[in-house]
């Protein structure tokens, strides 16, 4: 499961750097990136990162995003 769970999130930041964004980190489910101001689209995150590789259709796997509110830094 941690496996499976660890490959959905690097396909989703694979599409994130494809998409133009910069990953500063990730943290166990999360991946953080920096977006500057007027220079990235927030909405765009919640489409990107929850798509479902065939792999992923044929396990029948659960995949969804969140995005939270924008920080000057990191939070739990």
């Amino acid at each position: 499961t941690q496996a499976a769970a660890r490959d959905v999130l690097v396909a989703g930041m694979f599409r994130l750097r494809d998409a133009g964004y910069r990953i500063a980190a990730h943290v166990h489910d999360e991946a953080i990136v920096c977006i500057r101001k007027g220079a990235g689209d927030r909405e765009q995150l919640p489409h990107l990162m929850p798509q479902r590789d065939p792999w992923v259709e044929a396990l029948g796997l659960p995949v969804d995003a969140d995005v939270s509110p924008a920080l000057n830094r990191y939070r739990k």
